[in-house]
């Protein structure tokens, strides 16, 4: 029996450990004495039990599918799940493409909509995800001119709904422009680089927005004191322009500035995801940020500290999705799902958005692929079925039964 196992360290390990050093490592064992430690600072994750090497794929390891053909479950593909929703087959309906940047789905999934018009059948249930190249971090979509544009920091990609990162064009601006200025040691300075395009000034020249998390205040999330208070200071989310001086052919950007609201910057609580849109049908662009958004993990809020408790891993995108005129929400969540916040504001011009429906979480053909999970299987000497009890995110624990 073959087990895989991803980085397991003990919590003084890991606290002690620099953020490179925590990058996930696989570890194979080949006997069943592998002692596995978990804290609550260190997470790891079984990834599959195998019985026999014909279940090993060439490649590595092989997805566990449910017992169960034809399941239709929530559309899931994991940590770090960034949605593009576009209609990527020209069939006249909305699909949907996922990129994941993180182990072990890594990668631009297309979910084909099997169900057809979204203004009919909004929540849709979708195809077994097609991998259409492997991705990077940061990548999203420009809803501009009537097309979309797809960037990642740095770079645009062309032919995206067919070939994902394939097609890469660089950018004239350096991926890594924005310089943090505080002064913490712990932590990745720099962590979500979000790069749009959108006609920030009404020339129909595109400018950069780009969205900038920085950590170089906040640290890491051990910074607490011996009364349970935090010390650092905070997570913080700016929303960058840089003008476009030149033309949509021939690009020149200008020295980046942080976009204001109400004379100060733009300052979200992390991850600022920013969308312009029009949401109160007045004519101009109005602007959206990531930290309205907040799927917690559980009833406990956060399992690690407060960047995971205020902001919640949710990166998303504007789009109509049930083409009713008003823009909707698409996003992720922390427990791995891809979810639609419908927009149930109004139409007339000047009444502001009233406020978003509870997320509906989308179905997909095939099981989803979970986040921070452990394996611990198990076979019944009644029955001679192996199960495979699972506890996800928020505790709750699933069981998977295997044939007798």
């Amino acid at each position: 029996m073959l087990f895989f196992i991803v980085a397991f360290r003990s919590a003084k390990e890991w606290e002690n450990a620099t953020f490179a050093e925590r990058k996930t490592t696989f570890i194979r064992c080949t006997r069943l004495s592998c002692l596995v430690y978990r804290s609550q600072i260190a997470f790891f994750a079984v990834l599959s039990a195998c019985m026999g090497s014909s279940a090993i794929a060439a490649d590595g390891l092989e997805r566990m599918h449910y017992n169960h053909p034809g399941l239709t479950v929530d559309l899931g593909v994991g940590l770090w799940a960034w949605p593009i929703p576009c209609d990527a087959d020209a069939d006249g309906d909305y699909d949907l493409i996922v990129s994941c940047p993180d182990k072990p789905s890594n990668g631009v999934w297309l979910f084909e909509n099997a169900d057809g018009d979204t203004a009919k059948t909004p929540l849709p249930t979708f195809k077994p995800a097609v991998k259409l190249s492997s991705t990077v971090h940061y990548v999203m979509p420009s809803y501009v001119g009537g097309q979309m544009r797809v960037l990642s920091p740095g770079a645009e990609y062309t032919d995206f709904t067919r070939r994902g990162l394939t097609n890469k064009v660089n950018l004239p601006v350096d991926a890594k422009f924005y310089v943090p200025t505080g002064k913490q040691s712990k932590g990745p300075k720099v962590r979500h680089n979000q790069w749009r395009y959108v006609d920030y000034d009404g020339d129909s020249n595109l400018d950069l927005i780009v969205g900038i998390e920085d950590w170089s205040y906040y640290g890491w999330d051990d910074a607490w004191d011996a009364r349970g208070e935090w010390i650092n200071g905070r997570l913080h989310g700016f929303v960058l322009l840089l003008r476009n001086e030149g033309t949509n052919d021939a690009p020149r950007y200008a020295s980046p500035v942080k976009v204001d609201s109400a004379s100060a910057p733009i300052d979200t609580f992390g991850c600022p995801s920013p969308n312009f849109e029009d949401f109160d049908g007045d004519g101009d662009l109005d602007l959206i940020c990531g930290d309205i958004f907040r799927i917690i993990a559980g009833p406990n809020a956060s399992i690690q500290g407060p960047a995971e408790f205020k902001w919640g891993y949710t990166t998303f995108s504007v789009n109509d999705w049930d083409q009713d005129g008003l823009p909707d929400v698409i996003l992720n969540s922390i427990l791995g799902d891809v979810v639609w916040l419908k927009n149930i504001g109004t139409h007339q011009v000047d009444d502001t958005v009233k406020s978003f429906e509870p997320h509906r979480g989308f179905l997909a053909q095939e099981p989803p692929s979970s986040v921070r999970i452990i394996y611990a299987s198990s076979v019944s000497r009644q029955s001679r079925q192996s199960s495979l009890p699972i506890p996800d995110v928020v505790g709750i624990c699933k069981v998977r039964i295997g044939p007798a």
